[in-house]
């Protein structure tokens, strides 16, 4: 079984650039005062406005390398070159 999303990314890499750059974003949230509704009903409990609470951005630079082995199908492997987090403003 092979995942779906990096059969897609390799066939946009060339030859002469198995290079990616990846830009993350992700985000630590809370609920926000007054945001649960309390009412009976289908949707008590729910959370209807998050306040976020931290932030990260991060950047990554991926080399691919061709794994090659007689009598074997062609493998991939993604190896880090750079890592690093970016500031939030």
């Amino acid at each position: 079984m092979y995942e779906r999303i990096p059969q897609q990314v390799l066939s946009l890499l060339n030859n002469d650039e198995p290079y990616v750059v990846i830009y993350a974003f992700g985000q630590a949230l809370r609920p926000a005062e007054n945001s649960i509704v309390k009412t009976p009903g289908p949707f008590r409990g729910l959370c209807t406005n998050y306040q976020v609470t931290g932030e990260v951005v991060t950047k990554t630079a991926v080399r691919v390398e061709e794994i090659r082995q007689e009598k074997q199908p062609l493998k991939y492997k993604a190896v880090v070159e750079s890592y690093s987090q970016l500031p939030t403003d």
